[in-house]
């Protein structure tokens, strides 16, 4: 924008000074009187055609003297508004209003258009490299790295394939959105026999361990189509849950079962949609308190194992 405002100052710094480029068309100054050419005729009078300065000119007639000064006065200018040099940078002026103008509007119908459908309702999956950290101290920042790309490829190409949304890297991990709890829930079992494959072939140290977490929920979308909402919150929480966190209400739930790595846990919600899906088993974890919402939660888990597609 401040290009073509500057742009357009450059224009009409030119228009001002057109005249001044260009001059006045047909004036010249006789005996310091400043006349038009064009419309200088020569007073009628005794003596016009003759006399001292009539001699001094050879006893020309007033058309020759006429025609002779004529000669003298330089070719009439075009005035600067016509040029065509002025005319092209006007249009191109013109169009890029108009282009500006048009960028601006769709702009503004994006934000409204964000504005009216702010909210989303959608599956939330979070995977995260278990003991990163330990990783990089123990085999290096480069294996490290390594290992996270390889993690990386395995897991866009599953999201897409299975219809991600939305798609944001945490760092040790990935944020991911699908239209549906099934899509996610293949999504991760997908994601998990892909990293057990490439365990079967690594050394214990370099095998990678993930834990996956699973919730749905309603969340604001900001005008850059970032997810916010208490439903991300608890899909962090969900990935990241302990035993020491599991109450023990009598249902049968063991915390020595409690599965600490390559899990796929899943929420209240998530269990709803999915438990009528004849390929995809569900089993019950515990119930378990969830830092920063109130309340207990029942959590799922997804044997990926014995999963048939």
């Amino acid at each position: 924008m401040n290009r073509f405002v500057f742009f357009l100052l450059i224009i009409f710094f030119f228009s001002l000074g057109g005249e001044s480029i260009f001059g006045k068309a047909g004036v010249f100054t006789i005996d310091g009187d400043q006349e038009n050419a064009y419309a200088q005729t020569p007073k009628k009078g005794p003596g016009s055609g003759r006399g001292v300065k009539g001699g001094m000119m050879g006893g020309k007639t007033n058309q020759e003297m006429r025609e002779r000064i004529k000669a003298l006065i330089p070719p009439q200018e075009i005035p600067f508004y016509q040029e065509k040099t002025f005319l092209a940078m006007v249009t191109v002026a013109f169009m890029l209003l108009i282009v500006w103008f048009i960028k601006r509007g769709r702009t503004r119908l994006r934000k409204a258009l964000r504005k009216q459908d702010s909210f989303i309702n959608e599956a939330i999956l979070v995977v995260d490299l278990c003991e990163s950290t330990k990783l990089a101290v123990i085999r290096g920042d480069v294996f490290a790295m390594r290992v996270k790309n390889k993690m990386k490829t395995c897991i866009r190409e599953v999201s897409e394939n299975f219809g991600a949304t939305f798609y944001e890297n945490t760092g040790d991990g990935y944020l991911i959105m699908f239209p549906t709890g099934a899509n996610a829930a293949r999504a991760a079992v997908k994601i998990l026999q892909n990293a057990d494959e490439y365990n079967k072939g690594s050394p214990e140290k370099e095998k990678i361990e993930l834990r996956v977490g699973i919730n749905y929920g309603e969340m604001v979308l900001d005008e850059h189509g970032g997810r916010h909402g208490a439903a991300i919150n608890k899909v962090f929480r969900i990935e990241g849950l302990k035993k020491t966190q599991q109450q023990n209400l009598g249902d049968g739930s063991k915390p020595e079962d409690f599965i600490e790595k390559n899990r796929i846990f899943v929420s209240e919600e998530i269990h709803e949609e999915i438990r009528n899906i004849k390929e995809i088993q569900v089993q019950p974890v515990g119930v378990f308190e969830l830092k920063g919402f109130t309340g207990l939660h029942r959590i799922y888990h997804i044997p990926w194992k014995e999963f048939t597609s």
